[in-house]
């Protein structure tokens, strides 16, 4: 599997009879499953980790044709699949047949295997058929699907760009997706029996796919091929968004100031974990156990690392494998306090050697600051100016914003029009209803007008077609303070205007 596309469950009220049935015995499905079992009779048998069932084709079992459900009994990196049993589908309906529950049937002879399930609340055997699912099922019926419950609601979940029909049980938490089977105790939990002989078994349902492509993840592990759990709390996300000011020396005559914007993206696998890309793709990151790590797209350092710790004490010794910049040298934490961000929330804020941290935020100098090596010259540097979640501003630093509108809009990296030389006019200002940009008398060439309120967010965005005026219609919104931010295709300038 190369990519993990994790869809968000979004369950709508919409006609469930309405929807296209998805096939559950497809060639190619493949389903990750988190499984332990331990029997102090057979130590042997011990097992702990992720299997991995795949379906491969036809067999011939008895005289009935079934998927062969293979399991994977080598590694990831070296499969050998092997046969354990087989799926079919007959009017919705389906069912499993063979001895393949876990990796410990290759460990033990068949005589000791079949005494480990025999103690279990329910007998199995493998050469009976078992009623896996029964997708024709409605609200308020008794299902026998490995254990005796009703249906207690039917909804859609749109997985990829399919909807799916999702069932709830009246006594248990578990849940089964149309096409997928169990996403809590995985593909084969419910019919194994649980050992009532000295010893356990647990299953947890990872994920599924087919085709090489991952279609949906139990949020709680940290990626479709991994039994590792996340940690419960998490920071870090697409909504994420840094403002940096960067103070730039060259040589002994020239500086100038820029500003420049960190965020995080879209999910990526990278040998074998799940990262958010950060800022290019360059770099991936994940959140674990208040701990953060880092891959990078190099050779001189082609491992993760640790990047930061949130959990650290005063007096703590943060032991990284970066090969640069503070973690590199062992750092040692002499202080932490807590500051309270704008939201109300309550956070460390932790000095390590020349850094600081504030926690789920990172550096203030610089989200990979800790691997930065720190210039020992007057060569300028780099300022958080804020943090921004979902659009809302969680921090700024009051020594470099005076304005909250200029916390989370700092200057371009392109220079912004003084205003002695502005190239527009924009009138009528104050305005009730439609204002009017006059490019007459510019000498650059616009390409976009963006309308933005007073916290800084973009409310309108225009094209710049052409022609000596453009019109923007703000009928629709409430009075107050606007911008109005013209884009060349090298500077920026920025208007003001009132809403009444």
């Amino acid at each position: 599997m190369r990519n993990c596309t994790l869809y968000l469950l979004l369950f709508l009220s919409i006609p469930v009879l309405s929807q296209k049935y998805v096939p559950f015995t497809t060639d190619s499905a493949e389903w990750n499953v988190y499984f332990s079992f331990d029997n102090y009779e057979f130590p042997q048998a011990h097992e702990i980790g992720l299997l991995n069932y795949t379906l491969q084709g036809d067999t011939i079992i008895g005289s009935t044709t079934y998927k062969k459900v293979c399991i994977n009994a080598g590694t990831k990196e070296t499969p050998v699949y092997v046969g354990v049993g087989g799926l079919r589908e007959q009017d919705k309906k389906i069912y499993y047949v063979g001895a393949g529950f876990s990796k410990a049937a290759f460990k033990v002879n068949r005589q000791k295997m079949q005494h480990i399930k025999s103690c279990g609340s329910a007998t199995l055997n493998d050469n009976n058929e078992y009623l896996l699912y029964d997708f024709n099922v409605k609200v308020g019926e008794e299902v026998n699907w490995g254990h005796s419950d009703s249906i207690d609601k039917i909804d859609s979940v749109l997985i990829g760009e399919t909807y799916r029909k999702t069932y709830t049980f009246k006594n248990s938490k578990e849940l089964v997706i149309e096409g997928i089977g169990n996403v809590n105790s995985g593909l084969l939990g419910w019919i194994t029996g649980v050992p009532m002989c000295g010893g356990s078994w647990n299953w947890e349902f990872i994920s599924y796919g087919m085709k090489n492509q991952w279609l949906f993840k139990n949020p709680v592990y940290l990626d479709c091929n991994s039994t590792e759990k996340l940690g419960k709390k998490k920071y870090f996300g697409n909504d994420n968004l840094w403002y940096y000011k960067e103070d730039i020396v060259q040589g002994n005559d020239i500086h100038f100031t820029v500003s420049s914007t960190e965020s995080l993206s879209g999910d990526t696998l990278i040998k074998g974990k799940s990262y958010m890309e950060f800022s290019g793709g360059n770099i991936g990151i994940r959140e674990n156990n208040q701990k953060v790590y880092a891959i990078l797209n190099n050779t001189e350092q082609p491992d993760e690392f640790l990047l930061y710790d949130f959990s650290v004490h005063v007096g703590d010794t943060i032991h990284s494998t970066a090969i640069h910049g503070t973690l590199s040298r062992l750092p040692v934490v002499s202080r932490i306090d807590t500051i309270t961000l704008r939201n109300g929330e309550k956070r460390k804020k932790i000095y390590i050697n020349e850094d600081i941290w504030i926690e789920g935020i990172g550096s203030l100098y610089g989200f990979f600051k800790p691997y930065k090596e720190t210039l020992t010259c007057d060569c300028g540097g780099l300022d958080l100016i804020s943090f921004t979640r979902n659009d809302s501003l969680i921090y700024h630093n009051t020594a470099l914003c005076s304005s909250l509108w200029f916390c989370t809009n700092p200057v371009d990296a392109n220079p912004v029009v003084h205003e002695d030389n502005l190239n527009v006019t924009v009138s009528p200002n104050p305005v009730i209803n439609f204002v009017k940009i006059d490019f007459t008398y510019s000498n650059k060439k616009c390409v976009r007008v963006e309308i933005m309120n007073f916290q800084g967010q973009i409310i309108k965005s225009e094209l710049y077609t052409g022609g000596k005026e453009m019109t923007i219609d703000l009928s629709s919104y409430r009075a107050g303070i606007y911008f109005v931010m013209i884009r060349y295709t090298d500077a920026t300038e920025l208007h003001k205007i009132i809403k009444i």
